[in-house]
């Protein structure tokens, strides 16, 4: 082993500059993970709320049509002869032990 010599390791600058470059495209990538998971959170949330915000409004103009019709004098009073209820001025009857058909 007398002629042998011992062997070094030497990096050179070119290798050095690819590890770090490497090590900070990783870093970078780490970085970007959360804002881009995040900007896709928020977009699935946001169209959530505009279907909700469509099915709303369409809930809003059925109210308000049938508003319209109960506000109308014989909306009002078909739904409540609808429900079994009489005028002051009227007289009720109820009729028991009808033939069934």
């Amino acid at each position: 082993m007398e002629g042998s010599q011992p062997t070094r390791v030497t990096l050179r600058g070119d290798k050095l500059a690819r590890v770090f470059l490497a090590l900070c495209l990783l870093l970078c990538l780490w970085l970007a993970v959360a804002p881009v998971k995040g900007y896709l959170q928020t977009s699935q949330r946001a169209a959530e709320v505009s279907a909700q915000r469509e099915r709303l409004q369409q809930e809003q103009r059925l109210l308000k049509a049938r508003s319209a019709e109960l506000s109308r004098g014989s909306g009002l009073e078909e739904q409540a002869r609808r429900q079994g209820l009489i005028e002051s001025t009227e007289r009720s009857y109820v009729i028991e032990d009808l033939p069934q058909p």
